[in-house]
């Protein structure tokens, strides 16, 4: 098992201590996703959630030291990989130290990196326009399991206290739930949209692409190619789903939403009230050069 506790400090922009509502929304949620993420392992083979099945804490009456001394208990990395998979931090996959892609030439590259955006991305898009789930997977909550080989083989998405169920398709779910706990575990679904469009796409695969194309003596053309293989995948994702206008909008180049965590910080704002400003489409430029060329065919 994996034990989290409160931490009294503000990193970003939350202080990172359980709320109450937080620790009896863990287990709420473990339970619920626990049909869902069964489904999605089945269309995605190794797609895992860590589910957080149970909290301790002080039964004391004030509320600070309730969710101070509060410790959730959330399911061991090891005991939910499959034999013969390392588990590593999407984020120690941007760090200079990494030895991954070490003297990999770029078409070794650019095909682990197709695995691994097959990997992360369906499970992530399937949950939310599949079962109105908002995962939170930026680069501290996703663990990429890794074979002998380096290749992709297992994604763990970790870390209960950002995900969310969209109000429009769990009225009914929330209304069961305390009212405090549903409030903190509702998102309409454009919030919900933006937080996934984010942690997702600019939090963690741009960052993650970006560490890959550094290590390319053609960074330019391999960053390229590796955000066209990402459309590639992210289309397959929206004819699935039946072309939401969410990732038609992403395949079609419209900017990002990146979360604006500077002015939550400054005016101490709840997360959950954050504000989003743009930041250009890397597909962007993609959609841009198949329009060039449909206009240089002949008629």
């Amino acid at each position: 098992m994996f034990c989290k506790f409160s931490l009294n400090v503000r990193i970003t922009n939350c202080v990172r201590t359980s709320a109450w509502y937080e620790l009896a929304g863990s287990v709420a949620l473990t339970r619920l996703l626990a049909p869902v993420f069964a489904e999605l392992g089945r269309r995605f083979p190794g797609t895992v959630l860590l589910g957080e099945p149970g909290y301790r804490t002080a039964a004391l009456a004030s509320r600070d030291v309730y969710e101070g001394l509060a410790v959730i208990v959330r399911e061991g990395v090891r005991v939910r990989t499959e034999p013969h998979v390392t588990p590593l931090l999407a984020a120690s996959l941007t760090e200079p130290a990494a030895r991954l892609f070490d003297g990999r030439d770029c078409d070794w590259l650019v095909a682990w990196w197709q695995a691994y955006v097959r990997m992360v991305a369906p499970p992530v898009l399937g949950a939310f326009f599949g079962h109105g789930v908002v995962l939170e997977p930026h680069l501290q909550n996703v663990l990429i399991g890794v074979d002998g080989d380096g290749w992709p083989a297992q994604v763990l998405f970790r870390d209960l206290e950002g995900t969310k169920l969209v109000s429009s398709r769990h009225a009914a779910l929330l209304a069961g739930l305390p009212a405090g706990v549903a409030r903190g575990l509702a998102y309409d679904a454009r919030c919900g949209w933006d937080r996934v469009a984010y942690c997702l796409l600019v939090n963690h695969l741009a960052e993650v692409a970006a560490a890959i194309a550094d290590r390319s003596a053609t960074a330019a053309a391999c960053e390229k190619e590796l955000w066209r293989q990402t459309r590639h995948v992210l289309t397959e994702a929206a004819a699935e789903h039946a072309w939401p206008p969410e990732l038609r909008a992403v395949l079609a180049g419209v900017p990002l939403p990146a979360k604006a965590n500077l002015r939550v910080r400054w005016a101490r704002d709840a997360d959950r009230d954050a504000g989003y400003v743009t930041v250009p489409n890397p597909m962007r430029q993609l959609e841009l050069a198949q329009l060039e060329l449909t206009q240089l065919e002949p008629a």
